[in-house]
């Protein structure tokens, strides 16, 4: 997403001070960014810091601006020492900023494809709901997806949700594929929901509701009707909520059962969505997901 980004002032004499003042626009609500300040000198008085949208960064910059998708700050007293350029104090030297905005796994909307072959039902290894016993890398796959709706839903990590209106979609695969139905309430199967809503007022996010109830099917690894029934979720949230990106997000813990069937479906997703693929476990194919990225 490009960024629109207003300095003042632009430049400053050797041997002043000044505020800088930064305002930074067109993010997406909770977004943190990389500022890196360049008095194109001889890098002393260079910096490069992070600023979060409505929070602190990691050097105490706090955004001043209240309203999400904006972040402005001020710099107070910058100013480089005389004679760094031509051995003069008149010189009047620039000020260049540069604005990265650091990347989230899903940046707006989403859609989770995982993994519920046989191979799932395995343990993991981790305790995830602190029994004591490891759970199931299937239980770890829906686990980690929950993690997500929360990061997704608390932009800037302060307890609260202030991005709840993120739409999300779920698909689930083995030898074929089940696309979730993540709202249990509105008729017929939802595609997607938002991440922070609750319809049927349980107190229970409807997405993560939806997710810790799905019975997984246990049965072969099949990427192809996964990745078809993805791209229809991924078209359903495009007409909702058209200008604003979707991100696919893979989960696998095995090798398919062809490496070659899914790849036009990968492809056709990439023209429209974002999309990130990860093994899960010991036992998936890194050469298999890469396609899908």
């Amino acid at each position: 997403m490009a960024l629109n980004l207003s300095v003042d002032p632009n430049s400053i004499f050797e041997g002043d001070q000044a505020s800088l003042n930064v305002e930074i626009d067109e993010l997406i609500g909770g977004d943190f960014v990389e500022v890196s300040i360049d008095f194109n000198n001889d890098g002393t008085f260079d910096e490069t810091f992070t600023v979060v949208d409505n929070g602190t960064g990691d050097t105490g910059i706090v955004d001043e601006n209240p309203t999400d998708n904006e972040i402005s700050f001020t710099l107070p007293f910058v100013f480089p020492d005389d004679d760094l350029i031509t051995g003069t104090s008149s010189d009047d030297i620039p000020i260049t900023v540069n604005v990265v905005e650091q990347d989230l796994l899903v940046e707006a909307n989403g859609v989770y494809v995982f993994d519920d072959s046989g191979s799932t039902s395995s343990s993991s290894g981790i305790d995830i709901d602190g029994d004591g016993t490891p759970d199931s890398i299937f239980d770890a796959e829906i686990a980690a997806l929950i993690s997500l709706n929360e990061q997704i839903r608390d932009r800037d990590g302060d307890g609260t949700v202030d991005n709840p209106d993120a739409l999300i979609g779920a698909v689930a695969f083995s030898s074929s594929a089940i696309t979730i139905d993540v709202d249990p309430v509105t008729p017929g199967d939802q595609t997607f929901n938002e991440v922070g809503a609750d319809r049927d007022g349980n107190g229970q996010f409807d997405v993560d509701e939806a997710l810790l109830n799905y019975n997984p099917q246990f049965g072969g690894t099949n990427y192809e009707p996964a990745l078809q029934n993805s791209s229809m979720v991924i078209d359903d949230i495009l007409a909702e909520d058209p200008g604003v990106g979707v991100t696919q997000v893979f989960l696998s813990d095995g090798f398919p059962s062809s490496t070659t069937n899914y790849i036009d479906e990968a492809d056709a997703i990439k023209l429209k969505a974002d999309s990130q693929a990860f093994g899960v476990g010991s036992g998936s194919s890194l050469d298999a997901l890469i396609p899908i990225c």
